[in-house]
């Protein structure tokens, strides 16, 4: 029995180095996307009626490297979110963020596959 290497294992140790450091930079883009398309999810279809329009403006999407960051920059964000003894919850950010993570990972996966091989 025999083994034979074409290319080498030193070529083949540099292009998986290569191929690997793609796979940040495509990641962060995947998550700046998918930041922008969470708030644009949330803002388009909160659970709640508008009074003035300032919890939905509020609402936002973010990243930051391959972190992606949903949230709301009203102060009765956390009582729209979770309710209180008086109101029923009415949450959006949560069921994007589930949302948005879940598409984040296959898409993430499917980037790294590809870049792979």
């Amino acid at each position: 029995m025999a083994i034979h290497w074409s290319p080498d294992p030193s070529t083949i140790g540099r292009e998986l180095v290569r191929r690997v450091a793609a796979i940040e930079p495509a990641c962060k883009d995947l998550a700046a996307s998918h930041a922008s398309r969470g708030e644009s999810a949330m803002k388009a279809g909160p659970p709640w009626g508008d009074r003035t329009g300032n919890a939905r403006q509020g609402l936002f999407g973010e990243a930051e490297g391959t972190t992606i960051t949903l949230g709301g920059t009203m102060e009765y964000q956390p009582y729209l979110e979770l309710g209180t003894s008086r109101m029923t919850p009415r949450p959006i950010i949560m069921p994007t963020a589930e949302t948005t993570a879940s598409e984040y990972f296959a898409d993430a996966a499917k980037v790294v596959r590809g870049i792979l091989g």
